[in-house]
C-alpha cells in the first residue's frame, strides 16, 4: 500500500506525517500541490496496488478538485481511496467531494490520530 499526503500547508503535512506514523501507516509520500502529486503518482500507479490519498482541496497550480478529475483516465476507485482533508466546512464542498467515486470521506482540519486509526481499521490494514 502507498499513502500520499497532498497539501500545501507545511503544518498540516507535518501533523499528518506524525499522526500516520503513530497509527502505523506506511510512510507517506508528500506533495505540496496536485500537479506535483500527479506527476509522481501516475507513472508509478499499478492496478494491483492499494492507494490511500489524503488530499487538500485548495492548493496552487493544481487544486484538489483538478487532481480528483485527473485520476479518472488511469486510476480505479477500487484500489485508490481518497480522503479529503480541508479547512472548508461548506456543505457544497463536502457534497461535491463525496460525489467522486474515489472519495471515501470528507475530513475537516485538523485531522486527529483517532480519525486516522478509524480509517485504518476500516481499510483492514
Amino acid at each position: 500500500m502507498r499513502v500520499l499526503v497532498i497539501d500545501d500547508d507545511p503544518i498540516t503535512v507535518t501533523l499528518l506525517e506524525r499522526f500516520l506514523e503513530m497509527c502505523e501507516y506506511p510512510r507517506p509520500e508528500t506533495y505540496r500541490q496536485g500537479k506535483e502529486a500527479l506527476d509522481g503518482f501516475r507513472p508509478q500507479y499499478r492496478p494491483s496496488m492499494s492507494y490511500v490519498i489524503f488530499l487538500d482541496l485548495n492548493m496552487p497550480v493544481m487544486d484538489g478538485w483538478e487532481f480528483l478529475e485527473s485520476l479518472h483516465p488511469f486510476a480505479s476507485a477500487e484500489n485508490t481511496q481518497v480522503y479529503i482533508v480541508s479547512s472548508s466546512v461548506d456543505e457544497r464542498d463536502r457534497k461535491q467531494a463525496l460525489a467522486s467515486p474515489f472519495v471515501r470521506d470528507y475530513l475537516v482540519k485538523p485531522v486527529l490520530p483517532e480519525t486516522l486509526k478509524n480509517i485504518k481499521d476500516t481499510l483492514n490494514l
